[in-house]
């Protein structure tokens, strides 16, 4: 890990791990049928003044139904399809082979 201004880069992968050795609770997970974590989901959060946004992608090359969670409160989580471009409140999701969200 480098210091780099205010911030941090970590050398390697990315994910919890990298993330739970600086502090940093996971802000994403995904749960599918009883495991514990669903491998091979690809995300990346963003956030403004006013939205939080996830860019959620199913890395597999089948149909996949997952309980998705974020780490957010006082907000209503909404899905978008950036291929229709439309959004609507949708939990569980069902993710298509390489399907993706935000």
């Amino acid at each position: 890990m480098k210091k780099v201004g205010r911030g941090r880069v970590i050398l390697g992968k990315n994910g919890a791990p990298s993330f739970e050795s600086i502090g940093l609770a996971r802000d994403f997970f995904a749960r599918e049928d009883s495991a514990e974590r669903a491998p091979r989901f690809a995300w990346t959060h963003r956030r403004s003044r006013s939205k939080d946004v996830w860019f959620v992608s199913n890395q597999e090359n089948r149909p996949r139904k997952a309980e998705l969670s974020f780490r957010i409160s006082g907000k209503q989580p909404e899905l978008y399809d950036p291929v229709r471009k439309g959004g609507e409140p949708s939990f569980p999701f069902a993710l298509k082979p390489a399907n993706r969200f935000l």
